[in-house]
């Protein structure tokens, strides 16, 4: 029964995500999934992997809209302490180093787009100088994402690739890359991976900076 409401559950805000061009409404839909998750009164550790997994559908989707830097920026943190609050209940330790990952590839990722001047009024955010620039983007990646995924399985795979990409990404965005090679490496494998698992998007993404690598 679990396994159905986890399915059902997933599936249909992202179907919802996928078909429908409001955001707001997809963020509606799922935050009213959980409220209903909580009303079931199931104290079970998949229940509390769902509500975390429907907690970064949120985050995922609020860092692509299109809102005021501040108030994306506080919606974003308050979904990570609700999903601080609930990992507690949660016993396996690789899925909730997997959960940091993904909290801080998506935190990267909007203090990416935030520097690249993606966000309304981003000059108003109240954020330290330090957290706009683009050296506190890779710390990020390199320490809290690299350093954790170097410890988890194959399983992890995805989110691996993802950060390599990124780190490329905020790297080109300085013009100041030192081995070449090595970059051109973990983006043929980053690239690689979103193939295997018919990433579309991504894949491009990757194969378009290894076509701006060629010309450095």
């Amino acid at each position: 029964m679990l396994d159905i409401i986890e399915i059902l559950w997933i599936a249909i805000p992202t179907c919802f995500k996928i078909y429908s061009s409001r955001t707001e409404g997809t963020i509606a839909l799922t935050s009213s999934i959980i409220g209903r998750l909580s009303e079931l009164g199931l104290a079970n550790e998949l229940i509390s992997k769902l509500k975390i997994k429907l907690h970064l559908l949120i985050m995922a989707i609020s860092v692509n809209q299109k809102q005021e830097a501040e108030t994306l920026f506080n919606a974003m943190v308050a979904e990570y302490e609700l999903i601080d609050k609930i990992k507690l209940d949660i016993k396996d330790e690789s899925w909730i180093k997997g959960v940091k990952v993904t909290v801080d590839l998506t935190k990267a990722f909007f203090f990416y787009k935030l520097r690249r001047g993606r966000y309304a009024n981003a000059d108003r955010i109240h954020m330290s100088e330090d957290q706009k620039r683009v050296n506190k983007i890779q710390k990020i990646l390199k320490y809290n994402c690299e350093k954790v995924l170097e410890g988890l399985d194959s399983d992890f795979d995805f989110e691996r690739a993802v950060t390599a990409f990124l780190i490329f990404k905020a790297k080109m965005s300085t013009k100041k890359l030192r081995m070449i090679d090595q970059f051109e490496t973990q983006l043929t494998k980053a690239t690689a991976t979103f193939v295997a698992i018919n990433c579309k998007k991504l894949e491009l993404k990757a194969r378009f900076l290894m076509a701006e690598l060629q010309l450095l």
